[in-house]
């Protein structure tokens, strides 16, 4: 056993056992004895795809198109939401304004309140 396991640092490296498939094919030449096994290692990873430039551009163009887009509708709400909002307060200031005259008038006649 320790013959089998002598001259084996592949098992130690930093990126584990599960990389080992590379190494022993490409480096060491070694054949695939279980051909099933590593075709399922290697289906089961992800290899990046790499994008088309032109594709990335038009993907982020679109992106800014739909993202104006939705800022626009914000901003139509906000706006909406802050004229109800200004309204209500023109409301209240008029009752308040109302109240406060009361409460003048009653200081001068001297009435507590």
């Amino acid at each position: 056993m320790a013959r089998l396991m002598d001259g084996e640092p592949d098992y130690e490296n930093e990126e584990g056992v599960s990389n080992l498939w590379s190494t022993w094919l490409t480096v060491k030449e070694k054949p695939i004895f279980w051909q099933e096994l590593y075709e399922l290692d290697v289906a089961a990873r992800e290899f990046p795809q790499k994008k088309d430039k032109r594709k990335v551009h038009e993907e982020a163009s679109s992106s800014n198109t739909s993202l104006e887009d939705v800022l626009k509708g914000f901003e139509e709400r906000l706006m909406t939401s802050l004229s109800e909002v200004n309204g209500k307060v023109e409301k209240m200031n008029k009752r308040f304004g109302k109240i406060e005259r009361c409460q003048v008038v009653l200081k001068k006649r001297g009435v507590k309140g």
